[in-house]
């Protein structure tokens, strides 16, 4: 009996433990006293939205990453992926605040404690259209317990990977991206969990700028490709500094418009002109509705242990957006490595599979084999 009562004081003890991690840093409290109430109540959240690094004196700055910390959400374990491996808002705000001790404000040595994956939606243009059928993961999973991540990496991509075409069609115009993927942070691609798909990022999605339009249109391609308008308007800081033409940088406030349409670039090198002139070929405008009959779109696939082995499953599947058909399939696995003399559980997804050239790494040449462009 007294062993069952000190196994069960030894059990919540460790749950308290447990908990706690969600409330108290693990590091060493800084000197810089808490803020108060009074404080805290100064803050605005603009100064959040810019990371509390707006010349704030000493007093305010605490207030204002205190008051962040309590606003990040508590690590959910049912949804593990959805946070960065060292996700912690206590660990965030005893960094921060040491931060403002050392004069290394806005560093950014603190934002692995408060990673977390960014969404990122569907944006479906036929709300009639049935929900898409995707494969059902295999019954029997290729993952044994005396497997290393190479081994298991490696037995994925041969038992899974690949592309798979089920149907193609012919004389396509246009191309529309269903769920285009948001750019993650430079310090978060190296993370555990907050990059989603890397396989699909590998070909061209989530990069800076995300420009699939320059891969899709042109010369002997189609003759326009689509975007979500949402997200057009998300990317239009970054394509003001990429030279591109005026269109772009249009920011609609018209509720009835929904899509953004790329057209009119031809790929070709313009006589004693440069990349930037080339650039500013492709128009960008916005329209109420898509146009394209077939879309592009991914999910990540989760396999057993797959987040503990480093090796994160994606497919990438053209979609009939009339009927919800999936005309193709490319399904693929990405293996991530420690990063040497970095901290723990940085991480590099350098591998993937299956193996696509340089040359033909970008969506485009996947697409055109099943959709072939009218200009064929």
């Amino acid at each position: 009996m007294i062993h069952h009562i000190r196994l069960i004081g030894l059990l919540l003890s460790a749950c308290s433990v447990l908990l706690a991690c969600q409330t108290h840093s693990k590091r060493p409290p800084s000197d810089i006293r808490a803020a108060t109430d009074k404080e805290m109540a100064q803050v605005k959240p603009e100064w959040i939205e810019k990371k509390c690094n707006v010349g704030l004196i000493e007093e305010l700055f605490v207030a204002c990453v205190t008051v962040a910390a309590r606003q990040m959400p508590v690590l959910d374990v049912n949804r593990r992926e959805q946070f960065g491996e060292h996700y912690d808002p206590a660990e965030w705000l005893e960094c921060m605040k040491q931060s403002a001790e050392s004069g290394k404000r806005g560093d950014g040595g603190c934002d692995m404690f408060k990673t977390r994956r960014v969404e990122n939606p569907e944006y479906w243009p036929n709300p009639s259209m049935p929900p898409v059928q995707w494969p059902a993961a295999p019954k029997d999973p290729v993952y044994r317990s005396w497997m290393t991540s190479r081994h298991y990496f490696e037995a994925l991509c041969k038992a899974e990977a690949g592309e798979f075409i089920y149907k193609t069609v012919s004389d396509v115009e246009g191309v529309y991206l269903v769920r285009p993927m948001n750019r993650v942070n430079t310090g978060d691609v190296f993370d555990k969990y907050a990059p989603p798909a890397p396989y699909v990022r590998a070909r061209g999605l989530g990069r800076r700028t995300d420009s699939l339009e320059f891969d899709f249109v042109g010369q002997g391609k189609y003759t326009f490709f689509e975007k979500p308008l949402a997200f057009h308007l998300s990317q239009i800081e970054i394509n003001r500094s990429n030279n591109r033409d005026s269109s772009y940088l249009e920011n609609s406030k018209i509720s009835s418009l929904s899509v953004a349409r790329y057209s009119g670039f031809i790929g070709l090198a313009i006589p004693n002109g440069t990349s930037a002139d080339v650039a500013k070929k492709m128009k960008a405008e916005y329209a109420p509705q898509v146009k394209a009959r077939y879309g592009l779109t991914w999910r990540e696939i989760r396999r057993h242990a797959d987040f503990e082995k480093s090796v994160v499953g994606s497919e990438v599947a053209i979609v009939d957006l009339n009927s919800g058909e999936i005309l193709a399939l490319t399904r693929g696995f990405s293996m991530a490595e420690q990063v040497s003399n970095a901290p723990s559980g940085m991480r590099n997804w350098l591998h993937a599979c299956p193996l696509i050239s340089p040359q033909r790494h970008s969506l485009y040449f996947f697409a055109e084999a099943v959709l072939k462009p009218a200009t064929h």
